[in-house]
């Protein structure tokens, strides 16, 4: 019997940096979504802050699978006892992609349907990060300000026969948009989602750009995962 839910990797900003959380939600459970089940653990006592969904994906055997990558990364779990990680994005990105490739679909969150616990919890997340914290080592998350005029940004995927393919757009300040094949994009998401769902039509486009695309920085290709503000 098929178990249909997410597999989920959730990240908390009071914890330090590549302390990760990656377990699963069943969907035939009251119809749960990553974003609820991140709400029902941000409720308990100790938590200072919400989690927030990194990303996920949706398969039909989501208890097969969690114990499949919690084996995988049984060297980076913390204690064993719960479904903690230290482990970078980037890794666990890669691995939810290549089971993307195999069959599962990222999972993208319904705005418009979530529920009110959802939004608040999303409210405080953006407030905590609006707020300057000394010391803190977080990514550029602006385009405009994290490239310069002309700044080549690219993506590369494999389409249905795996073969790499790579497009190059640039960005333009004037505008502030990401310019592609006459296209203009406001952000990296939307830049890579829409080349995706032309190589990859059986996929969800639903991708973070942050994560998969990259920038050209003195002749050298840079994943923009973690830019610093210009």
């Amino acid at each position: 019997m098929s178990d249909i839910g997410y597999i989920y990797c959730l990240s908390n900003p009071s914890l330090k940096d590549n302390i990760l959380k990656i377990g699963k939600v069943s969907k035939g459970d009251n119809n749960r979504t990553p974003e609820i089940r991140a709400n029902e653990i941000s409720n308990t006592t100790g938590v200072v802050l919400p989690y927030v969904v990194e990303f996920a994906i949706k398969v039909n055997d989501c208890e097969k699978l969690e114990r499949q990558i919690h084996k995988i990364y049984k060297e980076k779990r913390i204690n064993l006892k719960r479904e903690f990680f230290s482990i970078t994005k980037e890794e666990v990105y890669e691995l939810f992609k290549s089971y993307v490739i195999m069959g599962a679909e990222f999972y993208k969150e319904e705005e418009e349907n979530e529920p009110k616990e959802v939004k608040e919890d999303k409210q405080i997340i953006q407030r905590f990060y609006d707020t300057p914290i000394p010391g803190q080592n977080k990514g550029c998350r602006n385009i405009n300000k994290c490239f310069t005029d002309q700044q080549r940004i690219s993506f590369t995927t494999k389409n249905e026969d795996k073969e790499e393919q790579t497009i190059i757009s640039i960005y333009d300040k004037n505008t502030q948009r990401i310019i592609y094949n006459n296209q203009r994009y406001k952000s990296l998401s939307s830049f890579a989602g829409d080349y995706l769902k032309i190589v990859r039509p059986d996929r969800s486009p639903s991708i973070n750009g942050w994560f998969v695309c990259k920038c050209e920085i003195n002749g050298q290709w840079v994943s923009t995962f973690k830019l610093p503000e210009l």
